[in-house]
């Protein structure tokens, strides 16, 4: 599981579906494959169903590329995790418009009953099973693993901050404002804080110590050493500053 949810992760932030094309209907050859989505960084839903089952393999998964239809011809990925076969749908969790690091869930692990509700394959074609087993994550909008953690902006909550162990049995709230763009480091939740203008904002991981460390309308958070690295989104400019909020640096 948690192989499956860095990949998913890193396929969705790192491809963009290639939009502008389809509605043209001039995709080129290179969206519909692994190469596309992983090279050029653009895909259609072919070129993110090949993408997961190629890196999901290389990662000792079982992995394949369902064919079939979500109001169009459409393709997507079932994959085994602990002896049994889930629809993962990485292109329906990808925003369109691309919004960068966010990552949605809602098409991450679903039973054949859930995933029926807006998919249709041919099912005589696939091993499948109705396990409804990963439900729980469902709730995830966005993401940071710390194995045995996760911790996300639930989707369920107004996107408040919460933490949750990978099996599900154990979640906490961690705060009551909308958060985003989760990073960790050993003892903090680095997250923009939508609440409060979109500022960066750190918070222990036991739910304490909430602290704003900057005024900016802060997304795109990344950690670098000592370092959070960001994007202004007023000024679409990228920063760093020091974790403890000092030495606020323009980057480019």
């Amino acid at each position: 599981l948690e192989k499956e949810l860095v990949l998913h992760e890193y396929v969705v932030k790192n491809t963009t579906y290639d939009y502008e094309n389809y509605i043209n209907k001039t995709v080129p050859e290179d969206s519909y494959t692994a190469y596309g989505a992983l090279i050029i960084g653009k895909a259609v839903c072919d070129g993110y169903a090949h993408t997961m089952k190629l890196l999901l393999n290389i990662a000792g998964l079982e992995a394949k590329v369902v064919v079939g239809y979500a109001g169009e011809s459409h393709a997507w990925n079932m994959v085994k995790i602990d002896g049994e076969y889930y629809h993962l749908d990485a292109t329906l969790d990808d925003p369109i418009p691309d919004e960068g690091n966010e990552v949605r869930y809602t098409y991450f692990n679903l039973s054949d009953a859930q995933m029926s509700k807006d998919h249709e394959w041919n099912r005589n074609e696939y091993i499948t099973d109705t396990s409804e087993k990963f439900q729980y994550l469902q709730s995830i909008y966005h993401a940071a693993l710390d194995s045995p953690w996760i911790y996300f902006s639930n989707i369920l909550d107004g996107k408040k901050l919460y933490k949750m162990s990978l099996d599900g049995k154990i979640k906490a709230k961690l705060n009551d404002n909308k958060s985003l763009d989760e990073v960790v480091d050993e003892k903090w939740i680095y997250y923009s804080n939508y609440f409060y203008g979109g500022y960066l904002y750190k918070i222990r991981k036991d739910g304490l110590g909430n602290t704003r460390l900057n005024t900016d309308y802060t997304n795109k958070i990344e950690l670098q050493g000592d370092w959070i690295v960001y994007k202004n989104v007023t000024e679409n400019k990228t920063y760093k500053i020091k974790k403890d909020g000092s030495e606020r640096q323009l980057v480019n």
